[in-house]
């Protein structure tokens, strides 16, 4: 790291029985950061072809990423090459960022701080909100871009999406729920808050209100507002309906995204038990093949500590924990 100039940290746990994972595990969500965020935030290398098989010698990957998911911590997963020392980026260079119903914060914040790193400085964002159909798209559009407007970030484009129910089900799930939550229980110190010292922005909502307000219930939908929903059992049918929903997700992105120079993209709850993991893997592989470059976020904006309040270095990368299983 020093021959190359990079700045960062490494650490190193050993451990001699198998019982000592947790531990060490935990110790590794404790320490890893990402400039800006809070050191509850954990970066992960893609699972190997293995892992996404779901062979039994693999399953250590899944435990990692199944603690870093119970104990609520952000996740960034890393799939693609992404070189330790890269030239500057022309302004034709495209930073994408994927909106899909939820974590719209912490993607727009990532976005940034890899923007106002060196090589990054002249790419362009583009922001792609996915939306279910029955959405008021014209009223998120509209917040979105006040709430641009008020804390003086400006983008490339933004693009609103209309996506029918039936293909972003994980992404609805207990969607309303989740809602009324953030209206109800507001953060004691707004993520807004934090942004205004760590850029230097004036003060107000928070992004996600955009979509959140926009929403609008479908007819007959249970899964967006019923805690009593069960997941649905894990067989032969549910999973290839599952990887087409991934399927078909994966279009609308690779037709907008394929040259982008790389692509930051939620992802939706994971699955409270260990044995699913595997599954969602896959859904996750299926959802981003054929992109050369992508981040696979999951923010915890809520009162989770994202953001370290004392961060306000233009070096917001300065200190990176890569966790590779």
């Amino acid at each position: 790291m020093n021959a190359m100039n990079l700045p960062g940290y490494a650490t190193q746990f050993m451990y001699r029985k198998i019982s000592s994972l947790h531990s060490v595990a935990s110790a590794l969500a404790n320490c890893c950061a990402l400039g800006a965020f809070h050191s509850n935030t954990v970066i992960l290398d893609y699972p190997s072809h293995a892992a996404l098989a779901g062979a039994a010698e693999q399953i250590l990957y899944q435990y990692h990423m199944h603690r870093v998911c119970i104990r609520q911590c952000n996740l960034i997963m890393v799939k693609g090459q992404f070189q330790l020392v890269i030239k500057s980026l022309s302004s034709q260079c495209m930073i994408d960022v994927w909106w899909i119903i939820d974590s719209g914060d912490t993607l727009l914040l990532l976005a940034h701080i890899l923007k106002r790193n060196g090589p990054w400085q002249r790419a362009a964002i583009r922001l792609f909100v996915v939306i279910e159909s029955s959405d008021d798209g014209q009223r998120v559009e509209h917040d979105i871009k006040r709430w641009l407007s008020f804390n003086h970030l400006i983008l490339h484009s933004i693009h609103i999406l209309y996506m029918d129910l039936s293909y972003i089900r994980e992404y609805t799930f207990l969607r309303e729920l989740k809602i009324r939550q953030r209206f109800r229980e507001p953060p004691k110190e707004s993520l807004s808050a934090r942004l205004m010292k760590i850029f230097g922005l004036s003060n107000g909502s928070l992004l996600q209100s955009a979509v959140d307000r926009g929403y609008r219930p479908q007819e007959g939908d249970t899964t967006s507002s019923s805690y009593s929903l069960r997941p649905v059992t894990v067989g032969t049918t549910s999973r290839a309906e599952q990887l087409h929903r991934a399927q078909h997700l994966n279009k609308v992105v690779l037709e907008r995204s394929r040259e982008s120079f790389v692509v930051l993209l939620n992802i939706p709850e994971p699955p409270a038990q260990l044995e699913r993991f595997w599954v969602y893997l896959t859904y996750l592989d299926k959802l981003t093949e054929g992109l050369n470059r992508v981040l696979l976020v999951r923010g915890r904006a809520g009162g989770s500590g994202i953001f370290n309040n004392t961060t306000n270095d233009s070096r917001l990368l300065s200190s990176t924990t890569l966790f590779k299983c």
